[in-house]
């Protein structure tokens, strides 16, 4: 009986390392086929796998409720990515109801077991309150565990809770270490804040190349905030030559992607000209839109912008007007209801005026009827 049952046992991990050797090749369909068939047999990796390829729609249509089903199997029995797993079905709902106290649960079966992931995201919902009563230290604890692991998220958290004191007394130097950390393996927050803590000079010597390096790291990732601060540095020749052209660029990369200081400092760049045309309007939509999220500077920048724009507006007015003869000018104050004397200046002063009152209605040249072929 024994040896039947290692013969089982043998033909049964075949079967699921035959399904795997599909699995890597991406043949989905003929995985599938070897993998069920070891899942359905009791192994319990297959269980987990088979789950996945639910989730993910490999080699069959996703389905989710099936996932869940396979994910359990596995679960109850201790594999622990498969508790991992089941607790970001219910965390995000999929194939079931959402239930934060379930997906708490199985995370933690997971975490406590060492999964780093698992610790990972635990620490986010102590974190942030999800589904938990917020808990820094227990955040921090957790958080702890998955970066000492190597979980890069979590060493760029922990940087950040050591940053903040958060959960933590502040420490500088712990919050650069694990800044440094993440952002050596890629974490492109990470890197942003360790640019931001060279720059500074906070807990360390202050350091302008460092922090243009590591900026231009995370902003040639796609980190919004890093892009902003490259832009900056570009525009005051920081760690870098100035170059109000790069400044430019990395800020409407930044703006575009919501960024509300890169919004703010576009829209200075457009209202002053630097490196681009001088275009109030484009500077009045930028300032919008960081005031829309509540730049306080932008608030206040739409109302110079504004008086900007119509001075500007009424002084090529000023110009138009002054290039007409003294009786066209009646001409257009009788025909707007203006009262007018025989003086030029003072009858282009009132134009101008009925002008800034009536902007559905400017005063313009007159002009001949427009001739039409016969």
């Amino acid at each position: 009986m024994t040896k039947k049952a290692g013969n089982t046992d043998k033909n049964l991990e075949k079967l699921f390392s035959k399904g795997m050797s599909f699995y890597g090749a991406e043949d989905y369909v003929s995985a599938f086929d070897y993998v069920s068939k070891a899942a359905e047999a009791g192994h319990i990796d297959a269980q987990f796998i088979l789950g996945g390829m639910y989730s993910d729609g490999e080699g069959l249509e996703q389905d989710y409720v099936q996932a869940l089903t396979w994910y359990r199997k596995a679960a109850d029995v201790g594999q622990v990515d498969a508790q991992f797993c089941l607790g970001v079905m219910y965390h995000d709902g999929d194939g079931v109801k959402q239930d934060y106290a379930q997906a708490l649960s199985w995370y933690r079966k997971a975490a406590e077991a060492g999964h780093d992931d698992a610790q990972c995201v635990l620490g986010g919902m102590y974190l942030d309150g999800d589904g938990v009563e917020q808990d820094y230290a227990q955040a921090f604890s957790w958080y702890q565990k998955a970066a000492e692991a190597g979980q890069i998220d979590a060493q760029g958290i922990l940087g950040s809770m050591y940053d903040n004191g958060e959960g933590v007394e502040q420490d500088y130097a712990q919050a650069f270490s694990w800044y440094r950390k993440a952002s050596e393996a890629g974490h492109i927050v990470a890197q942003f804040n360790l640019g931001f803590m060279y720059q500074d000079g906070a807990g360390i010597e202050q350091d302008l190349d460092q922090a243009f390096y590591w900026y231009q790291k995370a902003a040639e990732a796609g980190q919004a905030d890093a892009q902003c601060s490259l832009g900056y540095m570009y525009q005051n020749g920081e760690g870098v030559e100035q170059d109000d052209a790069q400044a430019l660029s990395w800020y409407r990369k930044a703006a575009n992607a919501g960024q509300v200081d890169a919004q703010y400092h576009l829209g200075i760049m457009y209202e002053n000209g630097n490196r681009v045309k001088q275009d109030i309007e484009q500077a009045l939509y930028w300032y919008r839109k960081a005031a829309e999220t509540g730049h306080t500077e932008a608030q206040h920048k739409i109302k110079l912008a504004a008086t900007r724009r119509n001075d500007k507006k009424a002084q090529t007015a000023r110009e138009e007007l002054e290039s007409l003869p003294l009786s066209e000018l009646k001409d257009m104050a009788e025909e707007f209801g203006v009262e007018f004397t025989d003086s030029k200046s003072d009858l282009i002063d009132r134009l101008i005026g009925w002008t800034a009152r009536n902007e559905d209605e400017k005063p313009k040249k007159k002009r001949g009827k427009k001739s039409v072929d016969k």
